[in-house]
Protein backbone atom coordinates (compact mmCIF):
# COMPACT_ATOMS: atom_id res chain seq x y z
CA UNK A 1 0.00 0.00 0.00
CA UNK A 2 1.52 3.29 -1.05
CA UNK A 3 1.24 6.62 0.67
CA UNK A 4 -0.91 7.86 -2.21
CA UNK A 5 -3.55 5.19 -1.67
CA UNK A 6 -3.62 6.00 2.06
CA UNK A 7 -4.02 9.70 1.36
CA UNK A 8 -6.62 8.89 -1.28
CA UNK A 9 -8.75 7.21 1.38
CA UNK A 10 -8.18 9.79 4.12
CA UNK A 11 -8.87 12.97 2.13
CA UNK A 12 -12.51 12.17 1.22
CA UNK A 13 -13.27 11.18 4.83
CA UNK A 14 -11.71 14.39 6.11
CA UNK A 15 -13.62 16.49 3.56
CA UNK A 16 -16.93 14.86 4.52
CA UNK A 17 -16.27 15.32 8.24
CA UNK A 18 -15.34 18.97 7.69
CA UNK A 19 -18.51 19.58 5.65
CA UNK A 20 -20.63 17.96 8.41
CA UNK A 21 -18.93 20.11 11.02
CA UNK A 22 -19.46 23.29 9.01
CA UNK A 23 -23.15 22.45 8.52
CA UNK A 24 -23.55 21.78 12.23
CA UNK A 25 -22.00 25.15 13.06
CA UNK A 26 -24.46 26.86 10.72
CA UNK A 27 -27.43 25.03 12.25
CA UNK A 28 -26.28 25.80 15.79
CA UNK A 29 -25.98 29.50 14.92
CA UNK A 30 -29.68 29.65 13.99
CA UNK A 31 -32.23 30.80 16.56
CA UNK A 32 -33.76 28.00 18.65
CA UNK A 33 -37.24 28.62 17.17
CA UNK A 34 -35.95 28.06 13.66
CA UNK A 35 -34.01 24.95 14.70
CA UNK A 36 -37.21 23.54 16.22
CA UNK A 37 -39.09 24.20 12.98
CA UNK A 38 -36.59 22.21 10.94
CA UNK A 39 -36.32 19.45 13.54
CA UNK A 40 -32.76 20.14 14.66
CA UNK A 41 -32.92 20.56 18.47
CA UNK A 42 -30.71 18.12 20.28
CA UNK A 43 -30.21 17.81 23.99
CA UNK A 44 -26.76 18.24 25.50
CA UNK A 45 -26.76 14.63 26.74
CA UNK A 46 -27.36 13.27 23.24
CA UNK A 47 -24.62 15.43 21.78
CA UNK A 48 -22.09 14.33 24.40
CA UNK A 49 -22.92 10.65 23.99
CA UNK A 50 -22.67 10.93 20.21
CA UNK A 51 -19.30 12.66 20.42
CA UNK A 52 -17.89 10.18 22.91
CA UNK A 53 -19.07 7.31 20.70
CA UNK A 54 -17.31 8.89 17.75
CA UNK A 55 -14.10 9.20 19.77
CA UNK A 56 -14.28 5.53 20.69
CA UNK A 57 -14.72 4.47 17.05
CA UNK A 58 -11.76 6.58 15.95
CA UNK A 59 -9.57 5.24 18.75
CA UNK A 60 -10.32 1.62 17.83
CA UNK A 61 -9.36 1.94 14.16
Amino acid sequence: MSIFSSVGRIVPRYSAARARHQAELVFRSLPMELRKDIGWPESVGEANSRLSGRAVRVATR
